[in-house]
């Protein structure tokens, strides 16, 4: 072999050997420039959504925490509020990582937003209940006040009754005291008006003084007590 041709023969294996190493360094550059892109544009996105994606929910299940701990409606209904903000906010934090991860679904904001819809019914049904409660707690409360105090007025008006009864009974006691006393003198005065009738007879039959005076002596005691008779005065 000549020297032209060894002279020809390694210059065309630098030759290839260039090629190879230079195809060897755009497939490498591009592997690198890929991966490059990776890491700037989609691993770097990819972990921030996730991140975010993170604590979206645990906002949302803070905020679920805070709704099942409600101790009214109005405090309910605040709480509810921010709880569906929070659920919405997981839902497009979840949509965007789904497009980094090239249309890859999650079910994670399905299974959050049924567990809150039952912590939603659970709470509400709870709070009515106790509403309810409470409501029919105050009315049974206000008729046993009505109760009393109906109560307390026929207590009143049976006391009353009684005292006017009783005074009445007395007022009759002492009405029948004075009739008893009245018939009494009556008959004392029938009495007394019969005495003095034979009196008046044996006036009338007398025949001397002497007769006379022993009637007068008669008379003389029974017009006593004819003029101290109470119905007589």
């Amino acid at each position: 072999m000549t020297i032209k041709t060894k002279l020809t023969w390694n210059v065309i294996i630098l030759i290839l050997v260039i090629a190879v190493v230079a195809i060897t360094s755009i497939i490498g550059m591009g592997f690198v420039k890929g991966k490059l892109s990776y890491l700037t544009e989609q691993s770097t996105p990819f972990q921030m959504r996730t991140v975010e994606f993170q604590r979206a929910i645990q906002g949302a299940t803070s905020d679920l925490v805070k709704v099942s701990a409600s101790i009214n409606m109005g405090e309910y209904k605040t709480y509810l509020n921010e709880a569906e903000k929070s659920l919405a906010y997981v839902k497009n934090t979840q949509e965007a990582l789904e497009s980094l991860s090239g249309g890859r679904k999650m079910e994670t904001y399905d299974e959050l937003n049924s567990i809150a819809k039952e912590i939603f019914e659970v709470t509400e049904g709870r709070l009515l209940a106790e509403e309810q409660a409470d409501m029919a707690n105050k009315t049974i409360i206000q008729k046993l006040k009505d109760a009393s105090n109906k109560l307390s007025e026929m207590n009143k008006k049976i006391k009353d009754l009684q005292l006017n009864r009783s005074s009445l009974f007395v007022q009759s006691v002492n009405d029948t005291r004075d009739v008893n006393s009245k018939l009494r003198n009556i008959e004392l005065l029938k009495i007394a008006l019969k005495d003095l009738q034979l009196v008046i007879l044996e006036i009338m039959k007398s025949q001397n003084k002497r007769s006379l005076i022993i009637v007068r002596g008669k008379v003389n005691p029974l017009t006593n007590t004819l003029l101290q008779n109470e119905y007589l005065k």
